[in-house]
């Protein structure tokens, strides 16, 4: 992920909920914390298959993780050029 991503409504939502706050907090013991749009979720990005696996068997117990391969690109912006359809 570039270092030059940054979420404009990440400071509100940390300010306003206390959970987000301690989540991306806690993610950045393994990895850089990132909040998805207006909060939706945290996430960070790992080295490593194993890595990603670490980082979720050491949720604290309340919280739900998983582990997802990221994309470079949108597999429906791509199937949408393929057919020749743009966005405008």
């Amino acid at each position: 992920m570039s270092s030059n991503f940054k979420n404009d409504c990440e400071p509100v939502v940390r300010s306003l909920y206390n959970n987000v706050d301690k989540s991306l907090t806690w993610l950045l013991q393994y990895t850089r914390s990132n909040l998805s749009g207006t909060g939706a979720c945290v996430f960070g990005e790992a080295f490593s298959e194993q890595h990603a696996n670490e980082i979720k068997d050491n949720l604290p117990e309340e919280w739900i993780g998983f582990v997802t391969k990221g994309l470079s690109s949108s597999p429906t912006k791509d199937k949408l050029n393929q057919l020749k359809l743009t966005f405008k």
